[in-house]
């Protein structure tokens, strides 16, 4: 309808309802639909609700007709009957080798008696997740690998100065204490390093010094069983009960005794041979 202001005309066409269907140029509706397509091999399809197919790209005539089948006759029912809405099913066409699970977006025109339908193959459409999948198992993978790359590094540099103080003290005597070599970084390691050269010095400072007391000791009673057994004096250490605990050899020969036989005697019977039980 067009209002034609000089002549003050409204201008309009009109024809029947029930002539609608005979204005549409199939072919040329056929033409354009072939060129719209749903991922791979996803199409638009039209069907009316006597299960004529007024465009497929790959089906012609009444759909009730073609022989494709029991499943995808039953699905090609299961459109005609719900017409409206989302539908899942199986579809084969005859130039596929299986049938596959698609999904279809129906809309009904009542005018026409048309079903108009968009339909996809769902694995087409879960291809961008699947490889979007894979992609994140292949960073995890990679992500996981630095992962384990980062903390075999971090303990490389904690465990081989420790391996280091072990070797260093695996083979070592109770009297072979030397100092740490080695190069240490500056952290804990490299302190407690440090920390066991200053106890391993001071250890061998304080047993030098236990060596040089016990050769002293060692010269003492050298030299005092020297003095004690060559004095030409009897001399006898007792304990609180004038009992023998050690007797110069001086004492021992004048009377022709032994130390085992003086030892724990009283110091009288001891020199003149009478020997006690010791008990």
């Amino acid at each position: 309808m067009v209002y034609f202001e000089p002549w003050d005309w409204i201008i309009s066409a009109s024809t029947y309802k029930s002539e609608f269907y005979d204005l549409i140029d199939i072919e040329n509706l056929s033409a354009a639909l072939t060129k719209v397509s749903f991922g791979e091999h996803g199409y638009p399809y039209i069907f009316s609700t006597e299960g004529e197919i007024i465009y497929h790209p790959v089906l012609s005539g009444n759909l009730y007709d073609l022989e494709l089948g029991s499943e995808v006759f039953l699905s090609g029912q299961k459109i005609l009957q719900q017409q409206e809405g989302t539908i899942y099913y199986s579809w084969k066409n005859p130039d596929e080798r299986e049938a596959r699970e698609k999904i279809s977006m129906l809309e009904f025109l009542p005018e026409y008696g048309w079903v108009v339908a968009s339909a996809a193959y769902l694995d087409e459409l879960y291809e961008p997740l699947q490889q979007m999948r894979q992609l994140f198992l292949f960073i995890f993978l990679i992500y996981g690998l630095l992962i384990l790359s980062a903390s075999f590094g971090l303990s490389t540099l904690i465990t081989n100065p420790l391996k280091r103080l072990i070797t260093h003290f695996k083979d070592k005597t109770a009297t072979d204490a030397n100092l740490i070599t080695g190069q240490f970084s500056n952290d804990e390691v490299g302190a407690l390093a440090g920390y066991l050269n200053l106890f391993i010095a001071k250890l061998n400072e304080h047993h030098v010094q236990l060596e040089t007391q016990i050769n002293e000791r060692e010269r003492s009673e050298r030299t005092f069983h020297t003095l004690f057994d060559h004095s030409f004096q009897f001399i006898a250490l007792l304990d609180p009960d004038c009992r023998v605990c050690k007797i110069n050899q001086t004492a021992l020969s004048f009377r022709n005794l032994k130390k085992r036989m003086s030892s724990g005697n009283f110091l009288g019977n001891a020199l003149v041979g009478t020997f006690t039980n010791s008990d």
